[in-house]
């Protein structure tokens, strides 16, 4: 494999791994800020059998 191959190969690698960041970030941020919402709207709600 020439050289430039590789640095190719670990350039695309790189951008994939920031792309994965970004969107465990964006999934993290997206659930401390429903999770209050949650907690209000699911888990406060008092179970039954019918539920």
């Amino acid at each position: 494999m020439a050289d430039s191959a590789v640095i190719q190969v670990l350039q695309t690698d790189q951008i994939r791994n920031y792309v994965n960041a970004a969107a465990s970030a964006l999934v993290a941020y997206d659930q401390v800020l429903s999770f209050s919402r949650e907690v209000d709207l699911i888990w406060v709600r008092i179970f039954n059998c019918v539920v």
